[in-house]
């Protein structure tokens, strides 16, 4: 069989080729490097993984399974080694650096009647006997892959051959990725700048392109750029989140405090839908989570929205309104008001005139009173069944998140619901109140926002409405100085 070999630069995912995607998608195994971004791997959704080097590759395409080599950047000496073997192998076309530093770096490389090129200069040996004074003149920009330590000898070695101290030069980390940063001078200044960079590798640009960076640049203008937003939900509800929070340059890094699990006693709920237009007018949802399980429910018992006859459908919320529409059912009631009373209005409003309706709410097994308290208040028959419960991580999900509140690594976090708030507070034990207090908090709605200050949390941005898409851009505002 063959090795294919894709090359994925962290942070890149999404600038992979077509062609890289079909192999991760396509293969049997995946032999990756350390530090290969778990969002590429995740395109291998089939294949089986493992952390290897290329002997491994090579051994298991000799036991006849397809094999991708998965790697942070292009390792022509693995593919060599798979020659050598006769293996046979492929070479999927990988993005460079230099090639992302117009879309990343706002350096416009390579335009009509320009010209660059590419030094390899990451340690002291690939410096030696290079040619310096046509690196110096030869082309329009000079583009050097270097360390900390070597960044300084090759702004010397430029300006000892002639090169003019007034040129445009950047250096940067990162290329990318939302921890990218930049430092933009002159090539006299550019080294002693580069030291306030994090990190060993760098890039150095020396030229005139670079004095075009302001009309290219956006990557590191976007409104949420560098701030590391955590997002507590699910893992399984948090992808839309993380894309939002990312395409506005967020590093978003998914930490789910809760995690969903069947009921303690499921009789009452496979009672509950099974019986769903026999016993029921109306069915409540007070979340997307309860959705979910229900749904997941009614297919375990291989049936489908028509399981819901004539029952009325009401929602909390119109994310809960989104995840019953994805599953071809529409909401006929939605809350004004993230909340439990506001849902009881809209029901108690529909059903005006009818005489005792009998609705199942469908919930977490812990969860606030305020909606059956006020139906029963109202005459309604309510019943109560829990879909799912829900449980703190393991300890050791979260063993490293207090450090890195403690050292200012995130900038915010993002709650959306009591249990976020309860499950993380939880977790970080005395000090959640005090970490908590060196980052924005976001809350979803007054629910969430109560259930942290109860825990003496400040909140300092709450949606409006109480969506995921309203959460993130209040939290985008609250950045920019506009939220209040």
């Amino acid at each position: 069989m063959t090795v294919v070999f894709v090359a994925a630069p962290p942070g890149w995912k999404d600038w992979l080729s077509a062609r890289a995607h079909d192999a991760l998608a396509s293969c049997e195994a995946v032999v990756h490097a350390s530090g290969v971004d778990p969002d590429v791997l995740d395109l291998a959704a089939s294949a089986t993984r493992c952390e290897g080097d290329a002997a491994r590759a090579i051994e298991l395409a000799r036991e006849g399974r397809s094999v991708v080599r998965l790697t942070q950047v292009e390792a022509l000496d693995e593919v060599e080694l798979a020659a050598k073997a006769g293996i046979s192998f492929e070479i999927v076309p990988a993005a460079r650096p230099e090639g992302a530093l117009t879309p990343f770096g706002g350096v416009p490389l390579g335009g009509e009647g320009t010209s660059y090129a590419v030094l390899h200069a990451r340690d002291g040996a690939s410096l030696a006997g290079r040619d310096w004074t046509s690196l110096a003149h030869a082309t329009d920009t000079l583009v050097a892959h270097a360390s900390r330590a070597t960044l300084d000898e090759v702004v010397a070695a430029l300006l000892e051959h002639g090169r003019s101290p007034d040129t445009p030069a950047l250096a940067l980390t990162d290329l990318g990725r939302p921890s990218q940063r930049i430092e933009v001078g002159r090539l006299a200044d550019i080294a002693t700048r580069a030291r306030r960079l994090p990190g060993d590798a760098r890039l150095l640009v020396v030229g005139e392109a670079v004095a075009r960076r302001q009309v290219f640049a956006w990557f590191d203008r976007r409104p949420l750029f560098g701030k590391r937003v955590l997002v507590t939900r699910t893992a399984e509800q948090s992808r839309t989140m993380l894309t939002m929070l990312r395409v506005r340059g967020a590093d978003a890094i998914a930490q789910p405090v809760i995690e969903i699990h069947p009921p303690p006693d499921p009789a009452p709920m496979q009672r509950a839908l099974g019986r769903l237009s026999e016993d029921y007018d109306f069915v409540a949802f007070t979340s997307e989570n309860g959705v979910g399980c229900a749904w997941d429910e009614l297919v375990r018992q291989g049936r489908d929205a028509r399981a819901f006859g004539k029952v009325q459908i009401a929602a909390i919320g119109p994310g809960t309104a989104a995840a019953l529409e994805r599953r071809g059912l529409r909401a006929d009631i939605v809350a004004k008001e993230f909340r439990g009373e506001s849902l009881a209005e809209g029901l108690i409003s529909r059903a005006a005139g009818a005489a005792a309706p009998r609705i199942l709410i469908a919930r977490a097994l812990v969860a606030r009173d305020a909606l059956p308290e006020a139906l029963r208040a109202a005459g309604w028959q309510v019943d109560v069944v829990p879909l799912y419960e829900t449980r703190s991580p393991a300890p050791e999900n979260v063993a490293n998140l207090a450090r890195k509140l403690e050292d200012g690594a995130i900038d915010a976090v993002t709650f959306t619901s009591k249990s976020t708030v309860d499950n993380l507070c939880t977790a970080l034990g005395d000090e959640a109140s005090r970490l908590l207090a060196k980052l924005k908090v976001a809350a979803i709605g007054p629910i969430t926002r109560e259930a942290a200050e109860a825990r003496g949390v400040r909140v300092d941005v709450m949606a409006s409405p109480y969506t995921i898409e309203a959460l993130v851009c209040a939290l985008e505002a609250s950045f920019a100085g506009a939220y209040s």
